[in-house]
């Protein structure tokens, strides 16, 4: 679900990205992710993305530590955020929010470090060629938690 204006276009990263269509202030939520999502845990997840569930493949993501959320509507706008090592955007327990200030019809990009499972098949980095793999349900609470309280200790207005 959306809290803020987006819109999906064309991405030059890969296939079709997710954009703002309004200026987001660092710290601001732009999305929840968990929001009409199922829950389920990282070896159910695990064992239907061997199985090539469509539903997991193109939706499921880390929610916090070791459950995972999903939706079987794959056209959801969360669904078009691309991979960046760079991001813009800040993915923590299925809530986004903005790493600095973001302009409008700026493309949204996340790090898919926080939403893979250990055990997902690595995925490539279309602007370097890097491999991201996905980590720990524990590393990857501690890694954004310490990231969003940067966040939300150098936010500027409330």
């Amino acid at each position: 679900m959306a809290c803020k204006k987006l819109t999906v276009m064309p991405s030059k990263i890969q296939g079709s990205g997710l954009f703002t269509s309004e200026y987001i202030k660092r710290g601001d939520v732009i999305m929840l992710w968990n929001a009409n999502a199922h829950v389920i845990l990282e070896n159910e997840y695990d064992q239907r993305t061997a199985e090539n569930d469509e539903d997991i493949i193109k939706s499921g993501v880390r929610y916090i530590k070791n459950y995972f959320l999903y939706t079987d509507k794959t056209d959801r706008i969360e669904n078009y955020i691309n991979h960046s090592f760079m991001p813009n955007v800040l993915y923590h327990c299925g809530i986004c929010f903005a790493i600095r200030d973001i302009n409008i019809n700026e493309e949204l990009t996340v790090d898919y470090t926080y939403l893979l499972s250990e055990k997902d098949p690595p995925v490539k980095d279309y602007v370097s060629g890097k491999i991201v793999c996905g980590i720990s349900g524990y590393e990857c609470l501690k890694q954004t938690t310490n990231q969003l309280a940067d966040i939300l200790n150098n936010k500027t207005d409330s």
